[in-house]
């Protein structure tokens, strides 16, 4: 009788649980993007800036330069981000260490930026800077002298800028930032970004930015919705 109710707890648990498995594999996710924990802290000791990483990686660590100040630091998800008057730091679970991207004179900067679980963005007056858990690396893109940015924003695996001129998206599939070109008098309504994909609702189209093959898909909108 014992394991007669057994099989049975099983199978009902299964009845439960496998309708979120198959969402998330329909939606092309990994295991790790159902629930996905911190497991990084920052700590700054003096000048030495440490993550401790909880997948088993150790301890990474670097020293900032001399009169180096930080602006704001913060963990979420397998990311650590930085911000210094120098330059953005982003470290990332199991990686062997921190990476860097170097301020130019020319630019202003921000002094936090946006972090989801897998991915980072730092936006500067002339760049947006992404940082990638999966590669462990940083990726630019340049902004032109009359772009303004309208709305940025980030989700667990996937960021969307929203400039006047286009829509550029990020995930940790995308290998870089990628753009599509808004049309004239095309007025922004709405964002969303999650796991594996970004949505920008506009009062022309609904722009898809698909993040595990990094590409963006466009459905018009009818003229009398």
């Amino acid at each position: 009788m014992f394991r007669m109710l057994s099989a049975l707890a099983a199978a009902l648990a299964w009845v439960v649980i496998a309708p979120a498995i198959a969402d998330a594999q329909g939606a092309g996710l990994g295991a790790d993007d159902v629930e996905l924990a911190d497991v990084l802290d920052i700590q700054l000791l003096g000048r030495d800036l440490y993550a401790h990483d909880g997948t088993g990686s150790g301890r990474t660590h670097i020293r900032l330069d001399l009169h180096e100040t930080v602006l704001s630091q913060r963990a979420q998800g397998r990311i650590g981000l930085v911000l210094t008057d120098q330059r953005a730091l982003a470290v990332s679970a199991g990686s062997s260490g921190w990476r860097e991207e170097r301020y130019r004179s020319t630019e202003t900067r921000e002094d936090s930026g946006l972090l989801g679980e897998r991915i980072a963005l730092v936006l500067t007056s002339q760049r947006a800077l992404g940082f990638n858990a999966g590669s462990g690396t940083w990726i630019a893109e340049s902004l032109g002298p009359t772009e303004v940015i309208q709305k940025t924003q980030v989700g667990p695996g996937t960021a969307v800028l929203i400039t006047n001129r286009r829509a550029i998206g990020m995930s940790p599939n995308s290998g870089g930032f990628v753009d599509i070109a808004m049309r004239v008098h095309e007025e922004l309504e709405r964002v969303s970004t999650l796991s594996g994909v970004a949505t920008v609702t506009t009062s022309q189209r609904v722009l898809i930015f698909q993040g595990t093959n990094a590409r963006w898909v466009v459905q018009r909108r009818k003229i009398h919705e």
